[in-house]
């Protein structure tokens, strides 16, 4: 087991404390969907497929994760675009820089994967949403035929 300690100086003189807190994980959430996401546009479209956490200090990162699904497309060979969009109190949704992009030409049902640690710096709900976009008219999904994609949030303490 790794513990820390803080040090801290004051007059030259420095005491120690066990650190407590930081880096323990606090809560997590998580939802599942088996449900086909997609879009046939070349902007990005939110999928509806959310999670919502609620960081109980300001100091707390998130740890977004979004696994399995199924990537993969209608007609003809295109790229995926999934990136992952936060809303923080309801202010909006908002692009992060974390995104996948896939060529999909011949081979089909290419799980997604995205990890990402936000440090929101709130208390307040922090709600994550994948947006899809396909580099052409035809549909292109981040999950499709009843497969299973997982959203997990997890708050690391700061």
């Amino acid at each position: 087991m790794v513990q820390f300690l803080l040090a801290k100086i004051v007059d030259g003189a420095v005491t120690y404390a066990k650190a407590s807190g930081f880096g323990k994980v606090l809560q997590v959430v998580q939802t599942t969907t088996t449900s086909d996401l997609s879009n046939n546009t070349t902007s990005y479209v939110a999928t509806g497929f959310t999670a919502a956490l609620t960081p109980s200090a300001t100091s707390s990162k998130i740890l977004i994760q979004l696994s399995g699904g199924s990537m993969d497309y209608d007609a003809a060979a295109l790229d995926v675009f999934c990136a992952l969009y936060t809303d923080t109190g309801g202010g909006g949704y908002s692009a992060t820089t974390s995104f996948t992009k896939t060529r999909q030409g011949s081979g089909f049902g290419m799980p997604n994967c995205q990890t990402l640690l936000l440090s929101p710096n709130t208390t307040s709900a922090v709600t994550v949403q994948p947006y899809v976009k396909s580099s052409t008219t035809n549909r292109a999904y981040i999950n499709r035929n009843s497969a299973l994609l997982t959203l997990t949030l997890t708050e690391i303490g700061g």
